[in-house]
């Protein structure tokens, strides 16, 4: 993942295979001490009989911060979920978004937009775009995608006089309101 800075404090993902854990790691931006770290998820990474490439991770998402949570999203045993941290590193919520049939690996990372979180999950499978919560996590909606690989993040964008929510991959450009 790229490190997501606020304040004082470097935010960033890791995945480790001896631990088996996916978690979200957080620095001190002058020392580069670690404050804290914390397990998103514990066990296997993906699901028995695929393949990840090998020149992916299971941490590639950049995460989200709005100032009062930081928001996370890791593909973990053939699902994508989305986890809600406080700034101490407690986590305020978990949510599965989509099922996930691994093809490269995954690396869409969250979007912040007024209350909402926006979160894809392209693939082959059971491809989806949700909006959620971000206080709670509730669903608030959720779009189908094609059932083709992709890795984008959400981009908003005020174009044409309007809030738009781009996406672009699966043979289309894709904007929402």
């Amino acid at each position: 993942s790229s490190p997501t800075i606020f304040d004082d404090r470097i935010f960033i993902l890791t995945a480790e295979d001896e631990r088996a854990t996916q978690s979200v790691l957080c620095y001190e931006r002058g020392t580069g001490k670690r404050l804290w770290q914390t397990d998103a998820h514990k066990g296997k990474f993906f699901v028995e009989g695929t393949k990840p490439n090998t020149k992916s991770t299971f941490a590639n998402s950049t995460v989200a911060c709005d100032g009062e949570r930081i928001y996370a999203n890791f593909l973990h045993d053939g699902a994508v979920y989305t986890s809600c941290l406080s700034l101490d590193g407690e986590i305020v919520w978990q949510k599965k978004i989509t099922d996930y049939v691994l093809h490269q690996g995954f690396a869409s990372s969250p979007a912040i937009y007024k209350h909402l979180l926006i979160v894809s999950a392209d693939n082959k499978g059971t491809g989806a775009i949700v909006g959620l919560n971000r206080a709670n996590g509730e669903l608030v909606w959720k779009r189908s995608r094609p059932k083709l690989p992709n890795y984008t993040s959400p981009i908003l964008l005020n174009a044409a006089g309007r809030e738009q929510l781009l996406l672009t991959g699966c043979d289309l450009v894709t904007s929402l309101n």
